[in-house]
């Protein structure tokens, strides 16, 4: 005889079908462990829906590479012309060209239901003309530099965290069935610690990152004082 089995929880149904927002889904993840009283947790989930702040270690997801793009000022012909290109790199910067995404997840989401077009990501005047691969004189000039990232990334970094977010409520709904009722009776301290660590799996991919413990990433030199 075979045991029927329980229906999927409406909150994993909801996600997959894109019912509801990966920011809800965050809200729902949070009250379901919240017993679990695991802090690293509970900063991913509160870094996702409020933005990271600087200082704080940015998931790998949200590290964004892109070609650096600026404004050119030179004279020639004995007129000053301003150009718009692509600003070519020297070959050891070139893993300088990234840009760490610290908006909330719901903005994030917001922006990959815009239109396709890239969004100017701002990127410092000085490490640009820094690290280009071109002469910079008082004649020629980088006036301003941004780094473009096309809605695809935005769309990628929320699928990483809608896929982290099902990941674990189906290991929660494995363990513990269905969770339309939002609370989970965790047995002991020993379940608890298992439970998170498996959580921890999911979230950081067996990384030792921990999310606002104001540690840097290794090169952490732009985003942290780029505002947009």
């Amino acid at each position: 005889m075979t045991t029927k089995k329980t229906k999927h929880s409406e909150i994993i149904i909801d996600l997959i079908k894109n019912k509801a927002a990966v920011s809800d889904a965050l809200y729902q993840l949070k009250l379901l462990i919240f017993d679990l009283n695991d802090k690293s947790i509970i900063n991913w989930i509160n870094s996702e829906l409020e933005g990271y702040k600087d200082g704080d270690n940015i998931p790998p997801y949200r590290n964004l590479r892109s070609p650096l793009y600026g404004e050119i000022q030179y004279y020639g012909g004995g007129s000053l012309i301003n150009r718009r290109i692509q600003i070519p790199v020297k070959t050891k910067h070139l893993n300088l060209l990234k840009y760490k995404m610290k908006d909330n997840i719901s903005v994030i989401e917001k922006w990959t239901k815009e239109d396709s077009s890239d969004k100017k990501m701002p990127f410092d005047i000085r490490l640009a003309a820094q690290i280009a691969d071109i002469n910079l004189s008082e004649r020629c000039q980088i006036m301003g530099a941004w780094l473009p990232i096309a809605s695809a990334s935005f769309s990628e970094i929320t699928n990483s965290v809608k896929n982290k977010i099902l990941d674990i409520l189906m290991e929660l709904e494995n363990k513990y069935g269905n969770l339309d009722g939002y609370t989970i009776d965790f047995k002991d301290k020993k379940d608890k610690d298992a439970t998170s660590r498996t959580i921890i799996n999911i979230i950081y991919n067996d990384n030792s990152i921990k999310v606002g413990d104001k540690n840097k990433i290794d090169g952490s030199i732009l985003g942290d004082n780029n505002a947009h």
